[in-house]
């Protein structure tokens, strides 16, 4: 299928532009006749250079739950309102904003003119629609009330962005507190502790304990204890040391 870009008017005449993937421009003027748009003008897109794609190309992006909730709202909105089901897709994929949402209601429509349920077609998207989300048009379809699924699908799908926000605003700030915490401590390993390293005879401090000095005796403990250990070898008594706040540590056993 080729990408056609197309502009049109709406109802209540405002103008409308966007593109579709169709296998040509009449089947893009109808699916805008079948959505309730007047085409005006429709063009294939130009094929540009592979330097100068844009990144929405590229990188289409993903359907999100907020994508879902306007798209379900809009099928509760247009069913009830009688609009034929291929219209309403249709119109729906001429008029998103969203890329990848449009590329599948284009994939759903075809489907639907292919003979296929509803159901079915959303299946062939499990990218976009989940097995919840499909199984409970299956039994909107079944039951003859899609209508009242689409409704209680636009509910679901809010309470569920609402609990995904308030689960990432409660896991927000401890996150940060836990960054931050460990970018000082690998500023002070990398940084500070090598600046005292210098001050610390390592030999004298572990044959007559840690340096009296306050400042340095934690930090030359905690520096010498590799070199203290793969010294001694574990062949004379444990020798001890003296942390400044802890009391004394064993530097080899």
């Amino acid at each position: 299928m080729a990408l056609f870009r197309y502009k049109a008017r709406g109802p209540r005449g405002d103008a409308i532009e966007g593109t579709q993937e169709a296998a040509s421009a009449e089947a893009v003027a109808g699916r805008l006749i079948e959505g309730g748009l007047v085409p005006i003008d429709i063009e294939a897109a130009d094929e540009r250079p592979a330097g100068s794609r844009d990144l929405r190309d590229l990188f289409p992006g993903r359907v999100g739950l907020a994508d879902l909730i306007l798209f379900s709202r809009q099928m509760y909105s247009l069913i009830r309102a009688g609009v034929p089901m291929l219209t309403a897709l249709n119109g729906l994929a001429a008029t998103t904003r969203n890329r990848a949402l449009a590329h599948a209601l284009g994939e759903v429509v075809q489907m639907l003119e292919a003979g296929h349920d509803l159901a079915t077609a959303l299946s062939h998207q499990p990218g976009v629609f989940s097995d919840f989300y499909v199984s409970m048009v299956r039994v909107g379809e079944t039951s003859g009330q899609l209508e009242d699924i689409f409704q209680q699908l636009t509910y679901y799908l809010e309470r569920e962005k609402k609990t995904r926000d308030q689960v990432r605003a409660a896991v927000r700030y401890p996150l940060f507190v836990l960054v931050m915490i460990t970018i000082a401590i690998g500023i002070i390993n990398v940084f500070v502790i090598p600046a005292f390293a210098p001050s610390c005879h390592w030999p004298r401090a572990w044959s007559s304990g840690c340096p009296t000095s306050p400042s340095t005796t934690g930090i030359c403990c905690w520096a010498a204890w590799p070199a203290a250990c793969s010294a001694c070898a574990c062949t004379s008594p444990p020798r001890t040391a003296v942390i400044a706040g802890t009391g004394p540590c064993c530097a080899c056993r």
